[in-house]
């Protein structure tokens, strides 16, 4: 008789209940596939790198320089057979001239005192209606010594033609008579113009 029963006799310990005799615990079956998933490691899940692009050659500041070199040359012989850029002036389309006004021929000029002052407005008019052809002077005074005729003033008129005209030819000792159209006015002036103006308008009056 073991020990057990000894004690059990002995009051020493309670014997055990039937239900904790009867029950067994239940054995469970292990799943062969399932056994066998857990006795296998899972893989961890690893991550690929991504492709690396391919390692570009390293350039040197040398080649950089000469590929743009390269780059270059068909440009400027392109620009070689280009034509020349115009960079003067160019002339326009069209030219707005003035336009011309039609004015009376002024009286021919005979030396009265009278006529003197009416004479040169009235050049001074047809000056103002063409100044495309009146621009310059010297155009003016020709314009008015050919208007002068009959005695003094004619011979006047011839004096200072003839002085022009050897002042132009660059002949020795020749002097130019007239500076300006206002000259050309002074002088007529002063040669056949009244010396007493203010007195003849009084009188006049």
């Amino acid at each position: 008789m073991s020990w057990v029963h000894h004690l059990e006799e002995e009051h020493l310990i309670p014997p055990p209940s039937p239900l904790v005799q009867n029950q067994q615990s239940p054995i469970v079956e292990d799943d062969p596939q399932e056994t066998e998933a857990h006795s296998v490691p899972q893989q961890s899940q690893s991550f690929l790198p991504p492709p690396q692009a391919p390692m570009m050659e390293q350039i040197t500041t040398e080649q950089m320089q000469q590929q743009i070199l390269n780059l270059q040359q068909p440009n400027q012989t392109l620009l070689g057979h280009l034509p020349a850029q115009q960079t003067g002036p160019t002339s326009p389309a069209y030219v707005l001239t003035p336009k011309k006004v039609k004015v009376p021929t002024p009286d021919v000029f005979d030396r009265k005192r009278d006529k003197v002052e009416h004479f040169i407005r009235q050049c001074n008019l047809v000056f103002a209606g063409d100044p495309t052809n009146f621009s310059r002077y010297s155009n003016k005074i020709t314009y008015a010594l050919s208007l002068v005729h009959g005695g003094l003033a004619q011979e006047w008129a011839g004096l200072k033609l003839d002085q022009r005209t050897a002042y132009v030819n660059g002949e020795p000792n020749a002097i130019k008579p007239f500076s300006s159209w206002a000259d050309f006015t002074y002088q007529l002036e002063e040669h056949f113009g009244d010396p007493n103006k203010e007195e003849t308008v009084q009188r006049k009056l």
